[in-house]
Formats: structure tokens, C-alpha cells, sequence
């Protein structure tokens, strides 16, 4: 079973580490097991969203062989609870975190054993910003006597969103030792230090979840740290650090799916076009029917290849079919999300002088911090919005959202390219 790996957004957004751990331990289907997806309603009433959540649920198919997703007329599915709970699962994939949430709770009446039913819950509760309930549902399994690290990463997103540092330092303590919860912890505070600009903290901290998933032999996961790590010091600007990891990354998983999207998607925004190519030929041969691949990650790496190349309304056209998974948790059995579709979006509009659109793009990661949590892309979206502003002569929004920045950044490393960018284009302001 593919139960959903706590960790949404960046790490964080929906308790940003998906711990590679719990799925290593977790329950698997065995050749015979489905998942009935007949008996759920679509909200929307749109057809074209229907059809896209089940080539998003199809994904599992690529994912896991042995799960069949069919009609309830077909099968009778036995177990309800992992019906539920996996579909659950399946509806991060998209970013419907209410749908997931819904799930999530029948399981759990169905299992009120399972911690995988508590995390999904909770990390949908993280997600939708729920923050209180999401805190009673992880309080609950405690209760139950269910505690693994998944459910200190919860602790730790909740923490963050609330601006509790004390809380966040305790979970880094709970994890000080533990397979496959030590790295992931590390990974979130790498992530909460570059967002307020500590690079050099978070590098370290990068560098210490890679040393320590390597030495619990968790090689997928030491990669993902790596990419997650390398994607950062290049939306920062810092192109040779990005480089380094992105090639790191490729030597400690070369058969990750996940990391090599990562790569990818690093060495694409660094210009590396003739590398990219072919591994990009190389990923799409090799996932022709998993839908979160095809739909969604390459697009994304060919818009961000169109910017490279200063073609941002190019851009916006692949960036347009990736809607319905914006939100979504892209990374497979590794949960995580940025919002990145949304922040390169933004990025184009920016390229293409298309200010209003840019500040709407920008709004949405602002909006949605139960699912981008600590990312980067969360405190860039303020330096973005002032870029956006500038550009259609709201020169005081301008300079509030500028303003907003530097708050954040305000004991940011000196030398980080990103933040010297924004001074310059503050004091042209002013």
C-alpha cells in the first residue's frame, strides 16, 4: 500500500518530509487488491477534472503493479479502510486536500489502528491550515500508542506554521538518533533556515540529512534531500553549489524517479540544455504511463527550459496543463511540495511583463501555507510580488511587498546573489 507519506509541501506544506520510513514499513498490496474508485462523487461536476483525477489516481499503476484501480460494479473490495486511505492518498497527487481530508477520516473510522490514516488526516488538516485539529488528530494517535517519525515531522509543520520555535527544537531532539527520522527532521530545518536566508546553516543541515539517510543505507532519500537542497541554492542564485548537488544527486540514486526529477529539474534552470535533453527523453520513455510524470513534471521542465531560453509566453502554454496538480504532491513515495508550477507561472509572467498576473500568481503560494510551508517559494513570493508591482508602477505596494522580504531575510547571509538582486532594485525604487 502506497499510504501517504506524511509531508506535504516542501517539506512542510503538509508537513514537508515525506518520510521515506514509514513507506519501507508500511503495508503492502498484495497481487490481488484494489482500490474501488465507483463510489466517490466528483464536486466539481466537471468532466474534464474527472478525467484528470483518475489519470492521476492511474499513476499508482506505474508506481505500484499490483494495484488495480477499478469500478465498484466490478469488485467488492473487502477492506474499506485501505480503499479509503489510499484514495486519500491518491488526492494529495492533485492538491484536493478536502477530498483527501474526507477520506482520510472514513478510514480511520474503518482503522483507528492504522497511523497511516492519522497522518494522511493530519497532513490534510496541515494543508487546508486546520492547524488545531490537525494537532488533536496527531494528540489522538499518541493516545493509541502509534508514534514513528512521521508523526514529529507533523509536529514540526505544525510548529513552523505557528511560529514556535521552541516546539520545532524539540522535535529535532525526538529525532536525534532514529532511522529514517533523523534525516527527514534535518531536512525541515534545512529548509526553515534558507527561508529566512541562512544559507549557510541550511547547507550544513542539507549536507548532515544526506550523511545521515546514506549511513541508514536510505539512498532515495539522501538523494531527495540533495535535490531538494540543490533546487534552492539555484533559485538563490548560487549556480556552482547548485550544480555540485545536482550532480550528487544523480551518483547516490541513479534509479530514482524522484531524484532524477530533481536533477533535472536543477541543471534545467542552470542552462544545461544538451545534459537535459536526454535524460528528459530519457524520463519520458521510461514513465509512459504514469500521469504525474507525463502531466505534470515534464511540462514543468520544459517551461522552465522555455525560460532559460527567454521564451516566457511559450512558458505559460506547458505551464497552463499542469493546473490541475499546482497544488499537488508531486515527489512519489517522497511527498513534497513548493507550488513550484505555480512559482515558475509566476516567474514567466514576470519574464513577460505581465505584472497583475505575476502578483496573482504569487498571491497563491502566499495563500496556501499549509502547503508550502518552509519552502523557499513561500518567502521568494514576497520578493516576487514587489518585482510584480514595480513593473505596473505600484512603486508603494512595490516597496511594501520589497519591505516584507528583507523582514524575513532580515539576518539573511549577506552574499546570497537573490537577496543582493533585491536591495539593488529596492534602493531604484526609493
Amino acid at each position: 500500500m502506497r499510504a501517504k507519506l506524511t509531508i506535504a509541501g516542501l517539506l512542510l506544506a503538509t508537513v514537508a518530509v515525506g518520510l521515506y520510513w514509514y513507506s519501507q514499513r508500511g503495508m503492502k498490496l498484495s497481487e490481488t487488491d484494489s482500490i474501488l474508485i465507483g463510489e466517490f462523487s466528483n464536486a466539481a461536476g466537471d468532466s474534464v477534472f474527472d478525467g484528470t483525477l483518475r489519470e492521476a489516481l492511474g499513476v499508482s499503476l506505474a508506481q505500484s503493479p499490483s494495484l488495480n484501480l477499478v469500478s465498484v460494479e466490478k469488485v467488492l473490495y473487502p477492506r474499506d479502510d485501505i480503499a479509503k486511505g489510499n484514495l486519500s492518498s491518491e488526492y494529495f497527487l492533485i492538491g484536493d486536500y478536502e477530498q483527501a481530508a474526507t477520506l482520510a477520516q472514513q478510514a480511520l473510522r474503518l482503522d483507528p489502528g492504522s497511523a497511516a490514516w492519522y497522518e494522511n488526516l493530519a497532513t490534510a488538516y496541515i494543508a487546508l491550515q486546520r492547524l488545531e485539529e490537525a494537532q488533536n488528530i496527531v494528540e489522538l494517535a499518541f493516545a493509541r500508542k502509534l508514534d514513528d517519525p512521521s508523526m514529529h515531522a507533523e509536529l514540526y509543520a505544525l510548529a513552523f506554521l505557528r511560529g514556535e520555535p521552541a516546539a520545532m527544537e524539540r522535535e529535532m531532539t525526538w529525532s536525534d538518533g532514529k532511522p529514517g527520522g533523523e534525516d527527514a527532521l534535518l531536512a525541515l530545518q534545512a529548509d526553515t533556515e534558507a527561508y529566512v536566508g541562512h544559507v549557510q546553516k541550511a547547507r550544513a543541515l542539507s549536507r548532515r540529512a544526506v550523511e545521515v539517510a546514506e549511513n541508514s543505507q536510505l539512498s532515495e532519500p539522501a538523494a531527495i534531500w540533495q535535490g531538494i537542497a540543490a533546487l534552492r541554492e539555484a533559485v538563490y542564485g548560487n549556480f556552482e553549489e547548485a550544480q555540485k548537488g545536482a550532480d550528487k544527486v544523480l551518483e547516490l540514486a541513479p534509479q530514482s524517479r524522484d531524484a532524477q526529477i530533481l536533477a533535472i529539474l536543477v541543471l534545467t534552470r542552470l542552462g544545461d540544455v544538451r545534459r537535459v535533453k536526454t535524460m528528459l527523453d530519457d524520463l519520458a520513455a521510461a514513465n509512459v504511463s504514469n500521469t504525474v510524470v507525463q502531466s505534470a513534471w515534464l511540462p514543468t521542465i520544459r517551461a522552465q527550459a522555455e525560460m532559460v531560453g527567454q521564451k516566457p509566453v511559450k512558458a505559460l502554454e506547458l505551464l497552463d496543463v499542469v493546473k490541475p496538480f499546482e497544488r499537488g504532491q508531486l515527489i512519489g513515495n517522497l511527498s513534497y511540495s513548493c507550488m513550484i508550477p505555480v512559482y515558475l507561472r509566476a516567474e514567466a509572467y514576470l519574464e513577460a511583463r505581465q505584472g497583475q498576473q505575476a502578483v496573482a500568481e504569487f498571491q497563491k503560494l502566499i495563500d496556501s501555507r499549509g502547503v508550502v510551508g518552509n519552502c523557499w517559494s513561500g518567502a521568494l513570493a514576497h520578493l516576487g510580488q514587489g518585482r510584480a508591482r514595480a513593473l505596473f508602477g505600484s512603486t508603494n505596494a512595490a516597496r511594501i511587498s520589497y519591505q516584507e522580504f528583507f523582514s524575513l531575510w532580515k539576518d539573511a547571509d549577506a552574499g546570497v546573489p537573490i537577496l543582493k538582486s533585491a536591495r539593488i532594485e529596492f534602493a531604484k525604487l526609493n
